[in-house]
């Protein structure tokens, strides 16, 4: 990690002028892109230059707080959470480590390999238990017509037409890698968010949105 935008890019938190598509997302074109764009410079105002630390303290003020404030949040009711990771103790300490032990959790995965060695060692490991969500629309028209009627309603300012495309690039099996999609507009970055994704960050967007009636 020798830049800022290598920093960024392992929080995904790339600059908007980096994300293909950008434009098409929002009935008002460029506004929203270039508030985020504003809004990341005062973050990289206020952070340490050095890559490996400007990634740290974003990943504790930004991403931290998005992971978790929010899943804690709807599962409060019913459990109470306890990371001991977080211990103010145990992050006064990891502070004081070198980039090379922090980047990537490497200290915590050296302090488990040497214990109970490599965990790719253990069969299941290989293994991915994560939902294939474009296989899942495709299969699924109950899911694919949820994801539809919820990318029909969605409120101002998203551009439906742009998301619905999306989904139904998703349901006809196009691959992001395999050049099915249409190409990056004119001027736009070279990263392109998969199609499903885009649908599902769209559709919790846009119920934040209704639920707290912006």
């Amino acid at each position: 990690m020798s830049s800022t935008d290598d920093a960024l890019k392992r929080l995904s938190m790339r600059r908007t002028s980096q994300v293909a598509d950008r434009r098409s997302w929002f009935t008002n074109g460029d506004e929203y892109p270039a508030a985020h764009a504003h809004y990341l410079d005062r973050l990289l105002a206020d952070a340490p230059p050095a890559p490996a630390d400007l990634r740290d303290t974003l990943y504790a003020r930004e991403r931290l707080p998005a992971l978790q404030h929010h899943l804690n949040y709807h599962r409060a009711h019913d459990v109470e959470t306890f990371n001991p990771l977080l211990d103010v103790d145990v992050v006064r300490f990891y502070r004081t480590l070198k980039a090379a032990y922090r980047l990537d959790k490497q200290l915590f995965k050296k302090s488990f390999q040497r214990q109970f060695g490599h965990h790719l060692d253990i069969p299941i490991a290989t293994r991915d238990n994560s939902i294939d969500w474009p296989r899942a629309v495709r299969e699924s028209p109950r899911l694919a017509g949820f994801l539809r009627r919820g990318v029909e309603a969605l409120p101002a300012p998203f551009e439906r037409a742009y998301f619905l495309a999306q989904l139904e690039a998703v349901i006809r099996g196009a691959d992001r890698n395999a050049g099915d999609l249409p190409a990056a507009g004119e001027g736009d970055g070279a990263h392109r968010v998969p199609p499903v994704r885009l649908v599902i960050r769209a559709l919790i967007l846009g119920q934040w949105l209704r639920t707290w009636g912006y």
